[in-house]
């Protein structure tokens, strides 16, 4: 985390200069800390509700639903999450997100919760 930022809601902006030093890809990213998790692919943090974009695991309730929660527990609650949002889905925030250098999302791929 850079100097002064806050845990919750702070905004990382990532860019790329070519040569010329022309901004060529930007990328802004949100810290937050994990503060529930809600099934496999959803989780709450102290201001939003999330969902892992490119994931789709059991509702919970059904087969597999505990298996795949409890991996998202170990990967990320109560842990400081770096998230990018790349959509919106009834309500929820869908993201790509991080735990210091993994991809959350594709660790919950390879491990079979794909969509």
């Amino acid at each position: 985390m850079r100097k002064g930022a806050s845990l919750n809601g702070d905004i990382v902006v990532l860019s790329k200069s070519n040569k010329k030093g022309d901004t060529i890809n930007e990328m802004t990213l949100k810290i937050a800390s994990c503060v529930s998790i809600t099934d496999g692919d959803t989780f709450r943090t102290p201001k939003n509700i999330l969902r892992l974009a490119r994931v789709d695991c059991p509702e919970t309730g059904t087969w597999g639903s505990i298996k795949a929660t409890s991996i998202l527990k170990k990967l990320i609650l109560n842990k400081t999450i770096t998230y990018k949002q790349v959509g919106i889905s009834y309500g929820r925030i869908v993201a790509e997100v991080w735990v210091g250098r993994l991809n959350v999302n594709n660790y919950m791929r390879r491990h079979g919760y794909t969509p």
